[in-house]
């Protein structure tokens, strides 16, 4: 009889993944992940990053317009107090001057059309540490007033954030640089005016804060983490002092 017909054909063997193997993709896998979640983190961040700069960017791109709207509707006379331009601590300025501003861009109580307007920079009313830019802007009687008594710089001097007429323009504002240029020959009033705005993060405001009066240290940080915005502006011709009415 043949045998063939009874022996057992041999097991055939089973493909199957070693212990070591499976280890060893569960590593891989891992560090994949790993490396996947830190691309999103890092993206995220530099989002975030991004979108903090970009907001006050916006905000103090808005000043700069207006600045300069406000400008080039300025009374200049040559009463020197119509126009102003202040240094404060670290060689911030202040600008504070006349403007004469159309019905419809004055509140509808307002006597007159001649203002008073002024940008200066001053401690954040919000955060601790930070600073932030305001405008100034007075009209009506206040100015009349001020005009015929000669008390326009304490006028200007009544300026300060959370008072009714001052308003918040932008914030994280590190730098306010007004330039005369061209001085004329009628007055000592400028023809022009170099404006410039140096706009900064949240996180760098607090070490400029921490920076104080150390002069070196803010400009490597300004130079490092700031925005700069700036023009040059011609300014209106110096006019006759504005009588009182």
């Amino acid at each position: 009889m043949n045998r063939s017909l009874f022996q057992i054909p041999p097991r055939r063997r089973e493909v199957a993944f070693t212990l070591l193997e499976v280890l060893i993709s569960s590593a891989i896998l891992l560090m994949l992940l790993v490396l996947l979640l830190g691309v999103c983190e890092g993206g995220s961040r530099f989002w975030n990053h991004a979108e903090r700069r970009r907001a006050p960017l916006r905000e103090a791109g808005a000043s700069l317009r207006l600045i300069t709207h406000d400008l080039r509707s300025a009374v200049i006379t040559v009463d020197p107090s119509s126009l102003v331009i202040q240094t404060g601590t670290n060689g911030v300025n202040s600008l504070f001057f006349l403007v004469s501003h159309p019905s419809d861009h004055r509140p509808g109580t307002s006597i007159g059309d001649l203002c008073a307007t002024g940008y200066f920079l001053a401690p954040s009313q919000h955060e601790q540490g930070e600073q932030d830019l305001y405008r100034f802007h007075a009209s009506g009687p206040r100015v009349l007033e001020a005009l015929a008594s000669g008390t326009l710089p304490k006028l200007y001097a009544s300026a300060s954030p959370g008072s009714a007429d001052t308003e918040l323009l932008a914030r994280h504002v590190a730098s306010l640089d007004v330039r005369p240029i061209d001085s004329g020959s009628i007055s000592d009033h400028p023809s022009a005016l170099a404006l410039e705005i140096i706009t900064v993060d949240a996180n760098t405001d607090s070490l400029l804060a921490r920076a104080g009066l150390n002069l070196n240290s803010r400009e490597k940080l300004l130079a490092q983490k700031g925005a700069r915005l700036g023009t040059v502006l011609s300014l209106p011709p110096v006019r006759q002092p504005v009588p009182p009415q």
